[in-house]
């Protein structure tokens, strides 16, 4: 069973909600195991120095308190109060003991500070299994000057070790927010191909549809024609030849109007601007389908009390928009009654076109102007076309700057206002 569109685009709207909370539960993860690892680093560091205490006798109270004794004036250096400069190598092998036990592989360098002589006396990097002393030759410890003795313990590379640590969880993490990004990326083309295969689909339907008719009417007429005895009956020929014109017209129309939308794709709409009045193109629309008018016993009421002013436009083009308009009044009212007033105000040429159909529910008014576009209900189209019309009059329009409004609600009729700017 095919999915809908709207069940697929929710589908899809929903698996990229829960895509985006996955993404941001791992972020949310990897910063809360970055966390982690830094206070384990930091534990591991401080036992290390507890060690190193219990170990040698670096102050005199015995109560002193360790913890007091550690400073961390910056994530990557850890500073040891003493009260005199002990070995420094037997500091130094303690200290790699305990760092190897702790699991700590990462280059540290040490330094023992005078505070009589207010700088370094020693500093080298301690020998830890596994480190890489990548810097060993051009990092010194930073300065931190203090009224007391201490020794330093200076990570240059702490944070680097500590995204080392995490590796896995990286990678990991890493894996899963690519293939999330690369499936949506994937569902979203997928999307929009099936969106356009839809579209390509509703057009051949329609295109299928539209000329399916007139076809079968020229092949009946063409049947009539060829019977030996039709020259004995002229009334019965000319009816028939007329037929046969009015089909062909139809489908020549239909064509170039696919012709027009399709040139409208590569170029902009060229336009031949010349001296117009919109009155007279209007009356001209209305002469071009007067036949339709008197088939759907149409009533037209033509307000133009004021004498238009003459305009720089492109009066085919025009002719063709109002047509339009004027074609889908008359098709969609079963007792079609058309308002059309002509106004103008100081900067532009107003018109407005009114009918008594069916009117346009508002969620379409929008997208009527949408090429392939066409309000139906269920399987059942209104009205033969293929949806271009009003996409093709909307380009006509933005081609002399102007603008194209309808008002329109559901069993009141719709009106289409055009506003055209007089230069």
């Amino acid at each position: 069973m095919p999915i809908k569109p709207n069940t697929l685009k929710w589908m899809i709207i929903t698996g990229s909600i829960i895509a985006a909370l996955i993404i941001s539960v791992q972020l949310f993860w990897l910063q809360k195991i970055y966390n982690y690892e830094q206070k384990l680093f930091n534990t591991n560091v401080t036992k290390s120095i507890r060690a190193l205490y219990g170990t040698i006798r670096l102050q005199r109270d015995s109560a002193f308190n360790v913890t007091q004794a550690i400073e961390n004036p910056r994530s990557d250096l850890y500073i040891i109060k003493i009260e005199a400069i002990p070995e420094f190598t037997k500091v130094s092998e303690i200290l790699a003991i305990e760092f190897s036990d702790f699991d700590i592989f990462t280059d540290c360098k040490l330094g023992f500070y005078d505070r009589t002589l207010a700088r370094f006396v020693r500093e080298d990097y301690i020998d830890i299994p596994d480190a890489n002393y990548t810097s060993k030759n051009n990092i010194e410890i930073p300065a931190f000057r203090a009224s007391y003795n201490y020794i330093a313990l200076f990570f240059p590379n702490r944070k680097a070790y500590v995204l080392k640590q995490m590796y896995f969880w990286i990678l990991s993490g890493g894996v899963l927010i690519f293939a999330l990004i690369g499936s949506a990326i994937s569902i979203f083309f997928l999307y929009k191909q099936r969106f356009l295969n839809e579209i390509q689909k509703e057009f051949v339907n329609n295109f299928t549809h539209e000329f399916k008719t007139p076809l079968a009417v020229l092949k009946i007429a063409a049947s009539v024609i060829q019977q030996p005895d039709i020259i004995e009956k002229p009334k019965k020929l000319q009816k028939y030849t007329i037929i046969i014109n009015d089909q062909i017209q139809h489908l020549q129309d239909q064509t170039q109007r696919l012709l027009q939308i399709a040139y409208t794709e590569q170029a902009a709409l060229p336009l031949i601007k010349k001296l117009c009045n919109v009155g007279d193109i209007m009356k001209k629309s209305l002469d071009g389908l007067a036949p339709l008018i008197e088939e759907k016993k149409a009533v037209i009421h033509l307000e133009n009390k004021l004498s238009l002013p003459y305009i720089q436009a492109d009066s085919a083009y025009l002719l063709l928009s109002f047509v339009n308009i004027l074609e889908n009044a008359l098709k969609y009212s079963r007792n079609p009654n058309i308002i059309i007033k002509l106004e103008n105000s100081e900067k532009h040429v107003c018109i407005g076109i009114k009918d008594n159909g069916p009117g346009i529910e508002k969620k379409h008014q929008q997208k009527i102007f949408n090429k392939f576009y066409r309000i139906s209900s269920g399987d059942v189209q209104p009205a033969k076309g293929f949806g271009l019309g009003l996409n093709f009059v909307k380009k006509i329009m933005m081609a002399h700057k102007a603008t194209i409004k309808v008002i329109s609600e559901p069993g009141a009729g719709t009106q289409f206002l055009f506003k055209i700017p007089i230069r």
